[in-house]
Order: C-alpha cells, then sequence, then structure tokens
C-alpha cells in the first residue's frame, strides 16, 4: 500500500473538524487548539481528569472512523483500498481510519499550553503546505480568528 495520506480531501478534513468539535462538546472538554492535516488530527484539550482524555480520544476515533468510512464509500471510492482490510477468518472487510493508540502530552502550565498551540497552527506551514497559518483551513486559527473577519 502506498499509504494514501486520506485527509487531503476538503470534504474529510471539514467533517474532521466537525466530528472532533461534537466529540469534545459530548465529552464536556474544552478544546484550546487542533489542526486536520493530510495524515494525522492533532489537538490540546482540556478536561477534569485523565481518564476524560482517554475517553474523549477514544470517542472521537469511534466516531470519526464511522462517518468517515461511510463519506469515502459514498464521495472517494478510490480511497476505499487504503481503509479496507480482508481477514480469511472474516466474513465481511474491516475498515481503519485510525492507526491504534495516540500520543498524550500533559501541559502543565500556560505558557507550556500556548507553545503547543502556536505549534498546531503553525504546523502546516512548517510542512510547506500553506506561507501562512491563516491560509490552512482546516486548524483552530480559524475558529479563534472568525469574529476578526
Amino acid at each position: 500500500r502506498e499509504q494514501t495520506p486520506l485527509l487531503q480531501s476538503p470534504t474529510l478534513d471539514q467533517k474532521t473538524v466537525k466530528l472532533l468539535q461534537e466529540t469534545v462538546d459530548s465529552c464536556q472538554a474544552r478544546c484550546w487548539g487542533y489542526v486536520v492535516l493530510p495524515e494525522s488530527v492533532q489537538f490540546v484539550i482540556e478536561v477534569e481528569k485523565e481518564k476524560d482524555y482517554h475517553h474523549c480520544v477514544e470517542a472521537f476515533k469511534e466516531l470519526s472512523e464511522k462517518v468517515l468510512v461511510k463519506t469515502i464509500k459514498a464521495e472517494h471510492e478510490q480511497l476505499m483500498d487504503d481503509i479496507t482490510f480482508y481477514n480469511p477468518a472474516w466474513t465481511e472487510p474491516s475498515f481503519l481510519i485510525w492507526q491504534g493508540g495516540y500520543q498524550t502530552q500533559l501541559l502543565s502550565s500556560m505558557y507550556a499550553l500556548s507553545n503547543k498551540i502556536a505549534d498546531l497552527v503553525m504546523k502546516p506551514v512548517d510542512l510547506g503546505f500553506v506561507e501562512k497559518p491563516e491560509d490552512w483551513l482546516f486548524s483552530s486559527y480559524q475558529a479563534d480568528n472568525i469574529e476578526d473577519h
């Protein structure tokens, strides 16, 4: 497999942002920042307890996988080979959007938090996707600056 980045489509990116926001709301968490990149979704959330964080991440992965698989089947058939896995013991194929596990980082100060958010919104610039963070449509930079437009 070529490991095609799944989140290259604006349709899938928009859905991913919406699903992240829905999940954070349902988990009663606060989202400080996020970025949806072609190969990953990164976000900073504030929760009351560490277990709430893990619950929220797993809820996001589960919900977004269901919606993204459905969207790919309906609108992006060319990506089906990238998400479909077969095993002779299974009666149906399995679909996989996200890799197992996730990385966590405890941010223990407002300084660390603000640096992490800045890193998130600058990531598309650092990766060469855009020249300015405001040009990347799928990050919290856009949400944080809505009232400025």
